[in-house]
């Protein structure tokens, strides 16, 4: 969530907590609909993982709309960023680079974006049921060397 800490601040904690809980909610009936686990909160951000890119790539998009069309205030402004690869999982967790890699994505994105690796973005191919835009190559916070990012285009 974007600005959380400025949002939680103005709204104090009580409210704050009640809203972000409301919110991982939303997230978590979408995520668990096209498959996934919603693994974890981190403060005002998740960890979920799936068994595809595709349902990975469509939940972000059920996601995304469901967070714009929403009309109660405060309004959240959610980035969402993507990776797929092998990941160790322990005591209902999960860890590894991908992960990693995953949350740093997350952190290059702006409010309302969905960002993608390239692997994930190889892993779908041609489908046509999703667009993307190549993004300039980024530094990510202690992974070596640029990598390639891709934005889903999600809005009609």
């Amino acid at each position: 969530v974007e600005g959380s800490t400025t949002l939680a601040e103005a709204l104090g904690d009580q409210r704050w907590s009640v809203l972000i809980e409301n919110h991982f909610q939303v997230l978590a009936a979408i995520i668990e609909k096209y498959h996934g686990q919603f693994v974890k909160s981190l403060g005002d951000g998740t960890l979920s993982v799936f068994p595809s890119a595709k349902e990975a790539l469509t939940a972000a998009i059920k996601i995304q709309g469901a967070i714009a069309s929403a009309s109660e205030e405060p309004s959240f402004g959610v980035r969402i960023g993507i990776h797929t690869g092998d990941v160790v999982q322990s005591r209902g967790d999960f860890f590894g680079t991908v992960v990693n890699k995953a949350s740093r994505i997350t952190t290059v994105g702006v409010a309302g974006e969905i960002l993608v690796s390239d692997a994930t973005r190889a892993m779908v191919g041609a489908r046509t049921d999703f667009s993307f835009s190549e993004i300039e190559p980024r530094l990510l916070k202690g992974l070596r060397g640029h990598h390639v990012l891709y934005r889903l285009e999600w809005q009609d």
